[in-house]
């Protein structure tokens, strides 16, 4: 059951996305099809495109909710350490991550935001539409990207810029998103004055908890200790302590089956358990979101794909 900050929340996801039906193709698929127009001439790795078929875009957009969706649940399940290494958290604290890090795609996707790698396939058709249409314009290079929708009068636009590496620009684009939903929350008239001051708390924390040590990576920052350092005493071979942090952790990662308010906070002053609640926190949202997409179309794509997934964990 979806709470008040995702209904809240509801209102700023991309048009369409409730009313689309379900897709085999993704984004990388559709943005190779060139069935689209530059608007300007790209400078290398800034460029726009529009198309005046927004059902084209959106249903492969939805592919791509689903299937980061997907694979951040499945990520999640039993996050337990193994009864031969009982103080071992390693392994634990990375499948959280990368559970979060799916999640942090999918919402993205579903606030009309997609962060893409443009490889060297997908930049060839891109540059082979670009030479079609603009002869003389800078070829498109292959690279990450924040891939930004708007709808436009009988049509919709896409705006894009290249970012850093995969996962510290995913961060940074997530930031931007809570910051910018934040802003569209406070300014709209449709909510009570508390529930617009619950959810743009919430968002507030959000982002505290990902930007920890002013640095918006930072939970790419542990993950990257606890994988390539060995660091954190996450493995049992260097943990010191008699008592390790894999109950707390376990216990935290488990928050996100919980409905997302803004009582999943907890004043912990553990930086891995820190990490860990918020990671599940970030997960919990993207299932409240997904589950107020399909309360408005029970016939969408999520019946077909992410639905059947969830309800392996909750009553759907």
């Amino acid at each position: 059951m979806s709470g008040s900050i995702s209904q809240v929340l509801r209102t700023q996801a991309f048009f369409g996305l409730s009313s689309s039906p379900r897709s085999v193709h993704n984004f990388k698929w559709w943005i190779e099809g060139g069935n689209y127009s530059f608007i300007s001439s790209p400078s290398g790795k800034v460029f726009s495109l529009s198309t005046t078929n927004p059902e084209d875009v959106i249903k492969p957009l939805c592919h791509d909710i689903a299937r980061f969706a997907n694979s951040s649940l499945e990520s999640i399940t039993n996050i337990d350490s193994d009864p031969l290494f009982p103080k071992s958290n390693g392994w634990m604290s990375i499948r959280i991550y990368y559970s979060a890090f799916f999640a942090a795609h999918s919402l993205l996707r579903i606030f009309g935001e997609s962060c893409s790698y443009l490889n060297s396939e997908s930049v060839n058709a891109v540059n082979k539409t670009l030479r079609k249409q603009l002869p003389a314009g800078v070829p498109v290079k292959k690279g990450n990207y924040i891939i930004k929708f708007s709808k436009q009068f009988g049509g919709i636009q896409l705006d894009a810029h290249d970012i850093d590496s995969s996962h510290a620009g995913l961060w940074d684009c997530f930031y931007e998103l809570l910051t910018n939903l934040e802003n569209s929350i406070s300014l709209t008239t449709l909510f009570t004055t508390e529930q617009k001051n619950d959810c743009v708390n919430f968002l507030s924390e959000l982002k505290k908890r990902i930007s920890r040590g002013n640095n918006k990576s930072f939970l790419s920052i542990v993950r990257n200790e606890i994988n390539y350092n060995h660091a954190m005493n996450c493995w049992s071979s260097y943990q010191p302590e008699k008592r390790s942090d894999t109950n707390n952790i376990k216990l935290s990662s488990q928050k996100w089956i919980k409905t997302c308010s803004n009582e999943l906070f907890s004043n912990s002053t553990k930086e891995k358990v820190d990490f860990t609640e918020t990671c599940a926190i970030i997960i919990s949202l993207m299932k409240d979101m997904l589950l107020e997409l399909h309360a408005i179309n029970k016939s969408s794509f999520l019946k077909y794909t992410t639905i059947p997934t969830l309800r392996k964990f909750i009553k759907v």
